[in-house]
């Protein structure tokens, strides 16, 4: 960030600077035009203002004078320099970055039409070969400033895309590389007509919870209406297992979907035939714009293990939960590892335990 000319006769110029700015050991020429009167190191030195404030040291060179700072300069910091009520204004370099992607990372009902944007701190990324999504899809890039663009071909309707963005990649104009790189992923709409459009979203934060018998549960969900026109009771039910290897094959089962994919999700339904109902009840639904919200149990579980399953609005929701009072801790270090199982209720270690 510089303007390359003469003011009031004088000139100063940063003698290190690429696409990212000024690099932060770069000395400054000080130079006049033909017909002023020469400037003396002394004279530089006595007149020459930084800030922010800076140690300089000014010496000759066949053009001018050269003012080398005694430290590095601060990365990513606007200097002015003044000399007899004349400014200059320089920006520093700051590390290659990506600052911000779209759509954002878990993003639902992303239409098929949209792009997949990358936003850099300067322009000049070189972002191709570094660009990957799966499932993989044709497309072009387009480049508006520090924002570049992929433009699919097509995205497929409810699809969850993963896009990944590597390190490594590089700025034009600079050796500078990404240093981190990224990854996201979003799921697209439903391009289908449906029969019924349901009044906001809600699911589950987490597949699985654990939960105490000495405690209700509360369990953290994303809840957000549209507007006021919404059902006011989810109908809720809690289905208990009677075998624990049925519990890890069905968390098996929909564990390869994010749970915050909306169609997947509730395309990946967990049957609840052949599950004991130990628990229902309408919970109210108020959207009352509070985070994190949390659906609450009315009682308490007896220890094993559970499905929680809620349907609102058209939907079908469900998540696993865990009742125990046993906890244990494990760490691991050179002199060797410890390891042990207590009680919640009583605190105290529990005997016996293989």
């Amino acid at each position: 960030m510089y303007a390359e000319e003469f003011r009031d006769g004088y000139m100063v110029k940063p003698l290190d600077i690429d696409a990212t700015g000024v690099q932060v050991d770069s000395a400054f020429g000080f130079l006049w035009e033909d017909g002023v009167q020469p400037v003396t190191v002394q004279e530089l030195e006595a007149n020459m203002k930084v800030a922010p404030e800076i140690e300089l040291a000014v010496s000759e060179s066949e053009e001018g004078l050269v003012i080398q700072p005694v430290r590095m300069l601060d990365t990513n910091t606007v200097y002015i320099f003044e000399f007899m009520d004349t400014t200059w204004g320089f920006k520093t370099e700051a590390d290659f970055a990506l600052v911000g992607t779209f759509p954002r990372h878990q993003a639902t009902n992303v239409p098929v039409s949209s792009g997949i944007e990358f936003v850099f701190n300067y322009e000049g990324a070189e972002v191709e070969d570094f660009f990957t999504i799966e499932p993989e899809v044709k497309g072009r890039f387009e480049t508006h400033g520090r924002i570049v663009v992929f433009v699919p071909k097509e995205l497929e309707e409810r699809t969850v895309y993963t896009v990944t963005l590597k390190e490594g990649l590089g700025l034009s104009g600079s050796d500078k590389v990404l240093s981190e790189g990224t990854s996201f992923s979003f799921e697209t709409e439903s391009v289908k007509e449906e029969e019924y459009e349901p009044k906001g979203y809600v699911n589950f934060t987490s597949m699985i919870g654990e939960y105490t018998t000495s405690e209700a549960p509360a369990i953290m969900w994303d809840f957000y209406t549209y507007d006021n026109d919404y059902e006011k009771e989810a109908k809720t039910r809690v289905y208990a297992y009677n075998d624990f290897r049925k519990f890890m094959l069905d968390i098996g089962g929909v564990g390869h979907m994010p749970f915050w994919s909306r169609y997947g999700m509730m395309e990946r339904r967990t049957d609840v035939s052949g599950l004991q109902e130990v628990m229902e009840f309408d919970y109210a639904m108020t959207d009352d714009g509070s985070y994190p919200k949390f659906l609450q149990l009315p009682d308490r579980l007896d220890p094993g293990y559970y499905l929680v399953d809620v349907e609102w609005e058209g939907m079908s929701v469900q998540t696993f939960i865990q009742v125990t009072d046993l906890s244990f801790y494990y760490s691991q270090n050179t002199n060797g590892d410890i390891f042990w199982i207590h009680d919640l209720e009583d605190g105290q270690p529990l005997e016996g335990s293989k």
